[in-house]
């Protein structure tokens, strides 16, 4: 099943990198960056963050990352949501 999910960069990191927050309904929260690869060119990082309780129990590091991955088209980064560690049953909010 393909989800519909609209990208919108809407924010930028304090280098001026396009970011795109996706907001689940499971309590977490993925962030797609536009990111400069000085000497390779551009990619976009795709990290899936975790809740914030189980980021303070620390099941996840400390900067609680459940998942990321590089891409170099938003195709890819459209095939990566799809990854049951991204966003598996839960719904963009």
């Amino acid at each position: 099943m393909t989800k519909d999910i609209k990208l919108v960069f809407s924010e930028e990191t304090a280098i001026g990198e396009p970011v795109c927050w996706l907001d689940l309904s499971d309590k977490t929260a993925i962030k797609i960056t536009y990111e400069e690869d000085y000497g390779m060119g551009r990619f976009y990082s795709v990290v899936h963050f975790c809740t914030e309780e189980d980021f303070e129990a620390g099941l996840y590091g400390d900067i609680g990352i459940i998942d990321s991955f590089g891409c170099d088209t938003l195709e890819e980064v459209r095939e990566v949501l799809l990854y049951p560690s991204m966003i598996g049953d839960a719904e963009v909010i």
